[in-house]
């Protein structure tokens, strides 16, 4: 009896310690919830405080270990040609991402100029939570543009907002990858990582400096996470998955739509279990839950903004979804199946109306991407619901649930499609576009051998081809004849001031719809640029200026004969000349220089 005791007591483990390891993760996770209880009540006043900061970690940490298992040891290695696939289709993204990124595009708009009006508030050391200038933004892109201002020692100005967008934009590649592999193999991963290193719709974006440029990666990233988590109902996975979704909270405000898309996953992955009450199905909805409880604790401190002022953080999308600037152009329902309708043949048939971060009226997809997109679309329903896999089969509606930002514009439907709101779903349609290609290939292989490698080979280099005339051809043309060349503006005034003028004398006449003084001001090296003409400022015409030298110089818009004419009879001996566009042709405007 005695010996038998013992070899059951040997087996099992010892008492104390089962029950210190059941309560050291009740205290951990006491203490998590505890820590975001004390990040809310002290993020108050929408400022990062020290204490706020530290408890939000406390609590992010104390979650994340008291949920936490113990993460294998064993190492996945990836084979050598899907990692020289990788790598390739990581150089085609970082090519078409940063390839003439300082021209292309060159010159800002007034919402770049409230972007880094933004950045400049984090570099004098303030600390917001929401960024409430320009109908408010989230955190992310601010914060993140000022760390790379202060370690690359990159002056604030466009191109460091291009090169923080465009980096993000490369980040979330390999999410792309493992989500092809993760609902296919691994060739559907690198096609699609492929395909979305050059696709003309995510580029674009991501070249542009805007915080849409960050959703992509955000949701590539979720989605697989999410993904990978529902499938192995793994609850490190579904930690993580919560940890993406509450960053992803903080980039753009479109990812808002990314927990309808957890929940669809969710419900798609419950289905596939065979028994509703199983011990599986209790796992899935306990890791959901750790998931969720990550996801509120990583964004605690932008949900107490939230909660303090739902106006402000909910007015940008109140403006589109309802009657805030203007009344609904008819029914709702009514509005939003059109828009619907309208943002499904965003792929193949109408474009985004804007001309700034897309191709104007064309659509988001290449002809070959746009022919691949619905095969792939019939295949993942096909083959998900013949192996039980709702996934796969789930990941068209994914794309429908991302398309919601865009087709919810019920006030201003001319703005829907919009290739920005809605690049969310870019991750979800390049694993579409991949999987009749990533199919053939895998029948081809085992005839065709090398010849198959070609076949690939030859469909990349297609799309590439296509999507580099869009983005270095017709998107360069397209955007250099709309675009205010505030950057020629500033070089005609350094020029001047190079020859021995004050540059107090320097002045911007303003015009209605012509370039912003700040963008102007960026390239001289002060956002906050002084020396401006017009009504909304204090001098309200050129008749009003007094040069200090009594030497000057007026820069003028090509139509602002009245300016022209007052500044001709003030300054007999004053010179025009007509100053030509650096990069492309009708980008004129006039220099008034009085010597």
């Amino acid at each position: 009896m005695k010996r038998s005791a013992i070899a059951r007591s040997s087996t099992q483990p010892h008492l104390p310690q089962a029950l210190a390891t059941h309560y050291g993760r009740a205290i951990l996770a006491a203490l998590g919830l505890l820590g975001g209880v004390l990040a809310f009540l002290l993020s108050g006043d929408n400022t990062y405080r020290p204490a706020g900061v530290a408890t939000w970690l406390i609590g992010v940490a104390g979650w994340g270990l008291a949920c936490a298992t113990r993460p294998s040891m064993q190492q996945q290695r990836l084979p050598m040609l899907p990692a020289l696939l990788f790598i390739g289709a990581l150089g085609l993204g970082a090519f078409f991402r940063f390839h003439q990124l300082a021209d292309l595009p060159r010159d800002m708009n007034s919402d770049h100029a409230e972007k880094l009006l933004d950045v400049l508030d984090v570099l004098a050391g303030r600390t917001p939570i929401f960024f409430e200038r320009n109908t408010g933004r989230e955190p992310f892109q601010f914060y993140w543009t000022a760390a790379l201002i202060r370690l690359l020692g990159l002056q604030p100005d466009f191109l460091a907002l291009k090169l923080g967008t465009a980096l993000i934009g490369l980040l979330g590649l390999p999410a792309v990858f493992l989500l092809g592999r993760e609902l296919w193999d691994w060739r559907a991963g690198a096609l699609a990582m492929a395909f979305a290193g050059v696709a003309s719709w995510g580029v674009l974006v991501q070249r542009f400096g805007l915080r849409a440029g960050l959703n992509a990666t955000m949701v590539a990233w979720a989605l697989w996470l999410t993904t990978r988590a529902l499938r192995s109902r793994s609850r490190n996975a579904m930690l993580s998955a919560g940890v993406a979704i509450g960053v992803g909270l903080q980039g753009y405000s479109p990812f808002r739509f990314f927990p309808l898309v957890f929940a669809v996953l969710l419900l798609a992955q419950a289905l596939s279990l065979r028994r509703p009450m199983s011990k599986a199905a209790r796992e899935l909805l306990i890791g959901a839950g750790m998931s969720g409880v990550m996801a509120v604790l990583v964004a605690v401190p932008l949900l107490r903004y939230a909660v303090d002022q739902p106006a402000m953080f909910l007015y940008r999308a109140a403006t589109r979804l309802g009657e805030v600037e203007q009344p609904l152009p008819g029914p709702p329902l009514a509005i939003l199946a059109s828009n619907l309708a309208r943002a499904a043949l965003m792929f193949h048939v109408i474009g985004d109306e804007t001309w700034v971060s897309n191709l104007q009226y064309r659509p988001v997809l290449d002809p070959l991407l746009g022919a691949l997109l619905p095969m792939g679309m019939v295949m993942a329903v096909v083959r998900g619901l013949r192996r039980r896999d709702t996934l796969l089969a789930a990941l068209p509606l994914t794309v429908l649930v991302l398309l919601l930002p865009s087709a919810l514009s019920l006030a201003f439907p001319r703005e829907n499609p919009s290739a920005g709101r809605a690049v969310g779903a870019l991750p979800a349609v390049m694993v579409l576009c991949a999987l009749p290609v990533a199919a053939l290939l895998a029948r081809l292989s085992k005839r065709l051998g090398p010849l198959a490698g070609a076949l690939a080979v030859s469909v990349v280099a297609a799309v590439t081809g296509l999507n580099y005339q869009r983005v270095f051809v017709d998107y360069a043309e397209q955007y250099c004849r709309r675009a205010q060349n505030a950057s020629d503006i500033a070089h005609t005034i350094q020029r001047w001031v190079a020859a021995g003028h004050d540059p107090a004398d320097a002045w911007l006449v303003s015009y209605p719809h012509w370039v912003d003084s700040r963008a102007v001001g960026v390239w001289l090296g002060d956002i906050h640029f002084k020396n401006v003409v017009g009504a909304s400022v204090n001098l309200p015409d050129v008749s009003t200026v007094r040069l200090r030298s009594g030497k000057g110089l007026f820069i003028l818009h090509p139509a602002d004969q009245a300016s022209l004419g007052t500044l001709t009879a003030l300054y007999p001996n004053g010179r025009s000349a007509v100053m030509e566009g650096t990069l492309c042709d009708g980008r004129e405007f006039i220099a008034f220089s009085v010597e």
